[in-house]
């Protein structure tokens, strides 16, 4: 049974085996992680066939991702595993170190498809359709939005966000003032009801919560912000006021968890989320154009040259 390297993404199999209820496993706490992510059985396999292939869109959209990340490999090579991580969310190739590193210094929520991206996804989009008509470009960013979420593998993370910013991109088109805790509840209600064991979900917990702590503290912070009169102190006070009341409900979560509380969070956050928050589109540049002599080649440098002042920056932390 362990020689299961020829099955591939795909692939239609005939199992046979012993199935169980997830709810029965000995160890209910991986019994409860599998539903929260809606397996409700798992088999024993005792023999397996390949009988077909699947032509579902899911299969050709990890084709996709399967290209995408080949491309990726060969323009940045040993790079690629962060890169992969930060561009659709494939975490599976990045070194314990690194994942170690990034936990003790509170970034690893950058290289989890999140809110973080769609919002510079958004705003890229934006960007570069704003001679377009205001409902145009809304609809488009909509369903770009939504085919990046499918495209990153449906992630509860990555539908989270993609609904979160669905509520922002209605709120403008029927001129309502948006509220992200209403919009949090809205949501986490209608994932409780398709899977109550959603519940259970660590990914779950920790990004409502940071929704929830984000929509009863950042307010008043912001608008002591407000009041500074330097932009760029304006600016660092509004991203360190945005990172401190994500986390002043999340930390008791984290420790429950992991153990660990990072008490360099906040710095390393600071310096940490401008960062990608200039990589990430530079990266998507780079892996467009790179074949363009002169230009792709100057966008593969200042990408290597940001990923790795943030990988230094992590380490010295």
């Amino acid at each position: 049974w362990n020689n299961t390297h020829n099955i591939k993404s795909g692939d239609i199999l005939e199992v046979r085996g012993e199935k169980k209820l997830a709810q029965s496993l000995e160890n209910k706490g991986y019994g409860r992680y599998l539903m929260s992510k809606g397996y409700n059985h798992i088999i024993m396999p005792q023999h397996y066939i390949i009988v077909g292939k699947s032509n579902s869109p899911i299969y050709y959209i990890q084709r996709l991702r399967d290209r995408l990340g080949i491309r990726i490999e060969d323009i940045f090579r040993g790079k690629s595993p962060f890169i992969k991580a930060l561009i659709y969310g494939e975490r599976s190739e990045i070194d314990l170190s690194t994942n170690d590193i990034m936990s003790k210094t509170g970034t690893s929520h950058l290289i989890a498809i999140s809110g973080f991206h769609i919002g510079i996804l958004a705003g890229f989009l934006g960007i570069l359709l704003k001679k377009k008509g205001f409902l145009t470009r809304y609809i488009f960013i909509f369903s770009f939005i939504w085919i990046y979420v499918l495209f990153t593998g449906g992630r509860p993370s990555s539908i989270r966000a993609g609904a979160f910013y669905t509520f922002l991109i209605l709120s403008v088109i029927f001129s309502e003032e948006y509220d992200i805790l209403s919009s949090g509840f809205i949501i986490a209600s209608v994932l409780l009801l398709i899977n109550p064991y959603i519940i259970y979900d660590i990914g779950f917990q920790l990004s409502f919560m940071a929704v929830l702590s984000i929509g009863l503290f950042y307010n008043p912070i912001k608008n002591k912000a407000e009041k500074i009169k330097n932009p760029i102190l304006k600016k660092i006070a509004k991203l360190g006021g945005l990172t401190i009341s994500a986390q002043l409900l999340t930390l008791p979560l984290t420790y429950y968890h992991f153990g660990r509380i990072s008490l360099i969070s906040l710095i390393s956050n600071l310096i940490s989320v401008p960062l990608i928050g200039v990589l990430y589109p530079v990266l998507i540049f780079t892996i467009l154009f790179n074949g363009i002599p002169f230009i792709g080649q100057i966008a593969k440098g200042v990408s290597l040259t940001l990923l790795d002042l943030f990988i230094n920056s992590n380490n010295i932390f």
